[in-house]
């Protein structure tokens, strides 16, 4: 259940704006899905800020006289997901700038702060007290910007410098000669045009420089001025269209944002210049009652390898297309497709505040169910759901199953029997083993037959990183990404059921020096945990709520060129010998003697180089690291010389090919990681510099028993 009290404000006034069923979010057809909220706006429909955020400003591509504006949050306003923008279409041009493009000197709130800022920086510049207020300033100049920019560019830009009378001074002709203002939550920003007019909520999966992956969805200028904007399969292939649908899992209904705040949020309103607060069954009748889609809910299922739900086609109910049961009354649920329209999204408007659902499952010991934005009513604790508590008791036969125990999702309705109020619900569930088509070989009668391979638990769950942050090459260091989707993750191993995470990826580049001094590059893939369940189904709450955002999350880490881990967490040293040669082991460990809850992988650079090459052509798609034992049975344990346990595999990318099958590809070289705990997988190169740490104490040395 959501615990936190999300506080947004209403982005206009709610009577002043209008929708039509043709400019509601959502499917149009079989092959065009809108995600844009558009609606009709009156003369006096004014905007606000959403949240606490930077603006931007660029042009609108279906007329000179409107702008549109992208916020992009400050802090998050909602738990449960990350906002990477608002994006505001067809505001009114002259509240903004004149006729020269100066920015005008009073007006919305807005225009006060930063004229206020801009006076103020440059009142004590004794050479020119009163420069201009150019638009590019705030991100206005479309003749010298391209369709083809990121906007992340503008967010995430770097200032340039020239040399000027001997001294290098920032250029202010160049791209980076500006910082996009600040400005508060509930502030006006001007007026939507008259007319139709749009707005956007993009979901933030990263601040990373974009993958080039088919179907990755291309933030630019030419998507950012647009006056509304839906997906449009191209038709072409089966895959392309099918991958390009998932698209729709970074966008939601303006609506049901707003919606989501009815259980135990607050959505702010202006009533003629007086701020008014609207809580629970408040918010439907005071802010969503002109939306088409004000008793709308959104049900997104995310499953194996991040992909929609039966996406590679593991779920179907016999031989048929559905893939789960659903229903409004408990024992009446009824099969059904896990889409609406083709579309990759459950969308209904139930008449009772509680739905149900059964999923497929092949009753596997990592089957797990994890409520990303949900409330789950018979979830086993928070939201969470491992097998234990997911599958059904065997028949009388001693038969299981192959449906999960029925699941109830409750979200808030209008009143009582009255349809639910436009909301979304976010689920991940993975409860099928799916394989991996590994190799080729001939069996006995000389034909060929597919090898294929089966992942672990800890397979998927980081993506290779073949990407950078938005900080230029040259001033890169030690410097981090990370990767906001969300993954789930069940560690059953030997008997044991060593918790269930909700996770995300860091991945780190970072430096250390062998003793001539010669900087080695590595990089690190490492977990951050969301929530976690443990064995006895009790909430760890050490975990965030997904406010990793900031106006620039992938800086430099430190002034050092080699990685940290941040506390609780440390890494202590083992040395042990592997085939005659001394290993130097990592431990990751808490501070408290704790089980850690991240895992990590560390190799070095030219080692992951090794598994980048392997899909530089441009055929493969949805990229994941896979350990394979090197015994090619799972999870096996070897003992060094001196006692020490340890595990040892070679690192391999799974991947869809161009047919969208899973595929596994091995580098020419093999890449080997060993782990001594389970949590921390090193290859040679990357640990062989650590120093040694303190001689380990003694419940460290437990715990290290107790994980493998």
């Amino acid at each position: 259940m959501d615990t936190s009290n999300p506080v947004s404000h209403f982005f206009t006034i709610p009577s002043q704006i209008t929708q039509s069923a043709g400019q509601a979010f959502g499917p149009a057809s079989a092959t065009s899905y809108r995600i844009s909220a558009a609606f009709n706006a009156t003369a006096s429909a004014k905007a606000f800020a959403i949240c606490k955020g930077i603006v931007m400003i660029q042009s609108n591509a279906s007329s000179a006289s409107k702008v549109n504006l992208i916020l992009k949050p400050y802090t998050q306003p909602i738990s449960g997901v990350n906002i990477k923008y608002f994006i505001y279409r067809g505001l009114r041009k002259s509240d903004f700038f004149d006729s020269s493009g100066i920015v005008l000197t009073s007006g919305s709130d807005f225009i006060t702060k930063i004229r206020d800022d801009f006076n103020s920086f440059h009142a004590d510049d004794p050479v020119n007290p009163n420069p201009p207020f150019l638009a590019k300033y705030i991100g206005f100049d479309p003749q010298n910007q391209p369709d083809t920019l990121l906007i992340d560019d503008f967010f995430f830009k770097e200032s340039q410098y020239v040399e000027s009378g001997g001294e290098f001074v920032e250029d202010e002709d160049a791209f980076g000669a500006f910082e996009l203002p600040l400005i508060t939550m509930g502030a006006s920003l001007g007026y939507f045009s008259a007319g139709e007019c749009a707005v956007d909520v993009v979901l933030d999966y990263g601040d990373y420089r974009p993958l080039g992956e088919l179907g990755e969805f291309n933030f630019n200028l030419y998507y950012a001025r647009a006056n509304k904007v839906s997906i449009v399969l191209p038709g072409n292939d089966v895959y392309e269209d099918k991958v390009i649908k998932e698209q729709i899992f970074q966008f939601l209904d303006i609506a049901a944002y707003f919606g989501s705040h009815t259980d135990n949020g607050t959505v702010i309103i202006d009533n003629n210049g007086t701020k008014e607060n609207k809580t629970g069954t408040a918010i439907y009748s005071a802010v969503l009652t002109n939306f088409n889609t004000k008793n709308q809910l959104y049900l997104y299922i995310q499953s194996d390898r991040t992909r929609s739900y039966n996406f590679y086609g593991t779920y179907n109910i016999a031989e048929t297309d559905n893939s789960l049961k659903y229903g409004t009354v408990v024992n009446s649920l009824t099969d059904r497709i896990y889409a609406t329209q083709g579309w990759p999204v459950i969308i209904e408007s139930p008449s009772t505040s509680s739905i149900f659902l059964q999923f497929l499952t092949d009753n596997n010991v990592n089957t797990v169910l994890y409520g990303q934005k949900a409330t789950i009513l018979n979830g086993a604790k928070n939201n969470f759901s491992n097998a234990q508590d997911l599958i059904l008791p065997a028949d009388e036969a001693g038969n299981l199953s192959s449906f999960t125990k029925i699941l109830e999702l409750s979200n808030p309705n209008s009143s009582f029997n009255a349809p639910v109020i436009s909301t979304f619900n976010i689920i991940i569930y993975q409860g099928m083993v799916y394989k991996y088509l590994a190799g080729e070989t001939l069996d006995e009668n000389n034909n060929l037959t597919p090898i294929y391979f089966t992942p672990i638990f800890l397979d998927d769950i980081f993506d290779l990183g073949t990407t950078s942050n938005f900080v230029t090459e040259e001033n890169q260091g030690v410097y981090k990404i990370s990767f906001y989707k969300i993954k789930v993750l069940n560690n059953f191993f030997e008997g044991k059921q060593l918790g269930s995470y909700a996770l995300q990826n860091v991945f780190v580049r970072d430096f250390i020096s062998s003793p001539n001094l010669t900087k080695i590059e590595r990089v690190i893939y490492i977990t951050e945990t969301i929530e976690t369940l443990n064995s006895a189904g009790s909430f760890l709450s050490e975990q965030s709520s997904l406010t990793y955002t900031s106006s620039s999350s992938s800086l430099n880490l430190s002034t050092s060129d080699t990685y940290s881990i941040p506390p609780p967490f440390f890494i202590s040293t083992l040395r042990f010998e592997d085939e005659g040669r001394q290993i130097q082991g990592l431990i990751l460990n808490q501070y408290d003697g704790a089980i850690p809850s991240k895992v990590a992988i560390g190799i070095t650079r030219s080692e992951n180089l090794l598994l980048v090459d392997l899909i530089n052509d441009g055929q493969f798609t949805n990229k994941k690291i896979i350990m394979v034992d090197i015994f090619d049975t799972a999870n096996t344990v070897i003992k060094s010389s001196e006692g020490i346990k340890y595990q040892k595999y070679k690192l391999a990318v799974a991947v869809e090919n161009s047919s969208g099958n899973l595929q596994l590809l091995y580098p020419s070289t093999n890449v080997f990681v060993f782990s001594i705990d389970r949590k921390f997988y090193f290859s040679d190169g990357f640990s062989e510099y650590v120093p040694d740490s303190e001689n380990l104490k003694d419940d460290i040395v437990i715990n290290i028993e107790l994980a493998i």
